[in-house]
C-alpha cells in the first residue's frame, strides 16, 4: 500500500513557495487542461469514435482498425520523432528525472497518435494524451513565468506542474476529480505518495474538471445503483478482489512479454497484419455480442455489460467479452498503439465484477462490477488510494465504499510489487 512521502517537506519550508504558486499556478494549469483535453476527448472520442466510426451500418465499423497501428507509427515517428518511451509512462519519467528536457514538441504527434488509436477503434483511451497535455500546458507556463516566479525555476517547481497537469488530465478525461487529484501523487511511485503537493494536485484536479464542462459533459464508466446488500455480494467482493489482484497481475505480465513485438523486423509489416488481428477481433466480439465492445476506452463495454434497462448478459456471453476485450487491449499494447490502457482496466474488473455477479445469481451486478473496476485498475497500476477516491464518488454510501476497499485491498496483495508502468520507482522525490 502507499506510504506517505513526508521527508525534506520543501513545500512547507521554501519561502519561495508563495500563495501564487499554490493557488494561482494550480487553477491556471488545471482549467487551461481541463478546456484543452475537453476539446480533444469530444473531437476524438465523442466525433471521430462514435459517430463517425461507429455510426458505420454492421461490421463496417471495423474496417478502420485495420489502419489503426500503422497510421499510429506514422504519426509517432513521422509527426512527434519518436516511439518512446511510451506516451503514458512520460509523466513518472520526467518527474524523477528533473534534469532532462521535457520533449514538448512531441506532444501534436503523441495527440495524433490518440486520435489515429482510440478514434478509428483501438482498444484504448485518451489518458495518456490527457497528461501529456496538462504536463506540457505546466512546463509551457514554467518557461513563461519562470522569471518573475523563482520556485517554478527550480526542480521541485518542475514537479509541481508536472503534478498538476498529471491531475488536471485524469480528472477530466476519467471524469473524477479525485482520482484525478490522487493519480498525479500516486503515478510516479510503486509504494509512496508526494502528500506534498496534495492541495495544488486538488485544485488542479478541480479546475480542470470545472472548465471541462464547458466543452465536453461528465461521463462515468457506470453507475451504481443502490441497493440492500447481502451476504452473497460481501462473498463476491472478496472473490472479485482475488480475481482482480490475480488478473491484473497476469494482464501486466503479458504486457511486460509483448510490448517490445512493435520492434521486430518490417515493423510496417507486423503493424499492418496487427490492424487486421484488431478488425478481426472487432467483428467477432459484435457477432457474439451484438456491440462494438472492443472499440475505444471501455464504454461501450460498460454499457454493454450493465444496460440502464433490461437485463445483465448471460455468463457465456460476460465470459467471451471479457477474454475477447482483454486480447485486443494487450494486442493494442503490443502492436504500438497511441492511447493508454488505464480506462480499460477498470473495464476489465466491470466485466469480471459483472461475471462473478452473474454466477453467483445476483439481480443488481453493480456493486462487484465497481468494486472490480477500482480493484483491477488500483492494483494494476499500484494507485490504491486514487481508486478508492473514484470508488467514493461513484458509490456515495458508506457500505459499498466499504466493501470496495476491501476488493482493492486484496488485490493489492495479490498484485504483489509489479505495475503496469515500467517507470514507476520508490526513489525519493523532488
Amino acid at each position: 500500500m502507499s506510504r506517505i512521502e513526508t521527508e525534506d517537506p520543501v513545500i512547507d519550508r521554501d519561502p519561495r513557495l508563495t500563495w501564487q504558486i499554490l493557488l494561482i499556478v494550480p487553477v491556471v494549469v488545471g482549467a487551461l487542461t481541463g478546456l484543452v483535453v475537453g476539446l480533444v476527448v469530444r473531437l476524438i472520442e465523442d466525433y471521430l469514435l462514435e459517430t463517425v466510426v461507429l455510426g458505420l451500418p454492421g461490421l463496417w465499423f471495423a474496417v478502420p482498425a485495420m489502419a489503426v497501428f500503422v497510421l499510429t507509427r506514422i504519426a509517432l515517428l513521422k509527426v512527434a520523432g519518436t516511439n518512446k518511451p511510451g506516451t503514458a509512462e512520460l509523466y513518472p519519467h520526467y518527474y524523477h528525472h528533473p534534469d532532462q528536457h521535457y520533449p514538448t514538441r512531441q506532444t501534436p504527434g503523441r495527440i495524433l497518435s490518440g486520435a489515429t488509436t482510440v478514434g478509428l477503434g483501438g482498444s484504448q483511451g485518451l489518458e495518456s494524451q490527457s497528461v501529456l497535455i496538462g504536463s506540457t500546458i505546466g512546463i509551457l507556463l514554467r518557461r513563461l513565468f519562470r522569471g518573475r516566479l523563482d520556485y517554478l525555476a527550480r526542480p521541485e517547481g518542475r514537479n509541481l506542474l508536472l503534478v498538476c497537469g498529471a491531475s488536471a488530465g485524469i480528472a477530466t478525461v476519467f471524469s473524477s476529480p479525485i482520482l484525478g487529484a490522487l493519480y498525479g501523487l500516486e503515478m510516479p511511485f510503486r509504494n509512496r505518495l508526494d502528500a506534498r503537493r496534495l492541495i495544488p494536485a486538488v485544485l488542479a484536479a478541480g479546475a480542470s474538471f470545472g472548465a471541462a464542462s464547458l466543452t465536453k459533459n461528465a461521463r462515468s464508466l457506470m453507475t451504481y445503483v443502490p441497493h440492500e446488500i447481502g451476504t452473497k455480494e460481501i462473498i463476491g467482493v472478496l472473490i472479485v478482489g482475488v480475481l482482480c489482484g490475480a488478473g491484473a497481475r497476469g494482464f501486466v505480465w503479458i504486457m511486460e512479454h509483448t510490448r517490445s513485438y512493435k520492434d521486430g523486423s518490417r515493423p510496417y509489416l507486423r503493424a499492418a497484419l496487427a490492424g487486421v488481428a484488431l478488425s478481426l477481433l472487432a467483428m467477432s466480439a459484435w457477432l457474439i455480442t451484438g456491440s462494438a465492445i472492443t472499440a475505444g476506452p471501455g464504454y461501450v463495454a460498460s454499457d454493454w455489460a450493465l444496460p440502464s434497462s433490461g437485463v445483465t448478459p448471460a455468463i457465456g456471453l460476460l465470459l467471451a467479452a471479457l477474454v475477447i476485450r482483454a486480447i485486443s487491449v494487450l494486442l493494442c499494447v503490443a502492436a504500438g498503439g497511441g492511447g493508454g490502457v488505464f480506462t480499460s482496466m477498470a473495464v476489465n474488473g466491470i466485466l469480471l465484477g459483472t461475471l462473478v455477479a452473474a454466477v453467483l445469481g445476483l439481480e443488481n451486478p453493480t456493486l462487484l462490477a465497481l468494486a472490480g473496476a477500482c480493484a483491477f485498475l488500483g492494483a494494476g497500476y499500484r494507485l490504491p488510494l486514487a481508486t478508492a477516491g473514484l470508488l467514493a464518488e461513484v458509490a456515495g454510501a458508506a457500505a459499498p465504499i466499504a466493501l470496495g476497499l476491501v476488493a482493492i485491498g486484496i488485490a493489492m496483495v495479490f498484485m504483489g510489487s509489479t505495475s503496469a508502468s515500467s517507470t514507476q520507482t520508490d526513489a525519493r522525490s523532488v
